[in-house]
């Protein structure tokens, strides 16, 4: 009978401390997929506005870009929403002659940097299709709009007799991506 109480226990024992260590493999494991599961989960929302669009079509040979087409885009992340890319286009409307040179430059320019976030040329560039000047800027705020400012001037520099009298015109456009979670 002390043999049979003793094995009861014995086996009691052995279930209870299996219990314990699945227990605490479970809770372990469920934290960790917790955590994989809600990073970068919920909300993605962006509030921006284009403050100044590109409105003139003329454009004189320059040797600094404030002399040229200047517009202004907005952008913050809305209350409770997780981070995100932002991305800013420009598309010509009018852009026949200026495309064939880098002649037509832009710069783009993040909460009056001095130093420009990116620099490209118009060259090679067609009516109607989008310039992705700004790639994949990180938005972390929800509380403060980072302001960016564009700049498309004729560089005066590479202006040749073919580019002279043609004219300019585009649109400004934005969207944006959530930031999935990093592993």
């Amino acid at each position: 009978m002390k043999n049979k109480v003793q094995l009861i226990g014995t086996i009691v024992g052995v279930l209870l401390f299996i219990a314990l260590i699945a227990g605490f493999t479970y809770a372990y494991l469920l934290t960790r997929t917790e955590k994989t599961l809600t990073t970068g989960s919920g909300k993605f929302s962006i509030d921006y506005a284009i403050v100044q669009n590109i409105t003139a079509s003329s454009l004189s040979p320059s040797t600094s870009k404030t002399d040229g087409l200047h517009g202004i885009v907005k952008a913050k992340l809305s209350t409770g929403s997780v981070s995100g890319k932002f991305n800013i286009y420009i598309t010509p409307t009018t852009i026949a002659g200026l495309n064939t040179s880098d002649v037509l430059r832009y710069e783009v320019y993040v909460n009056g940097s001095s130093t420009a976030t990116k620099t490209g040329t118009f060259n090679g560039v067609s009516a109607n299709t989008a310039v992705k000047v700004l790639d994949s800027y990180s938005l972390t705020s929800t509380s403060t709009y980072t302001n960016f400012d564009i700049y498309i001037w004729l560089d005066n520099a590479k202006v040749t007799s073919d580019v002279i009298g043609k004219t300019f015109a585009a649109t400004i456009s934005a969207d944006s991506t959530a930031v999935t979670g990093e592993f």
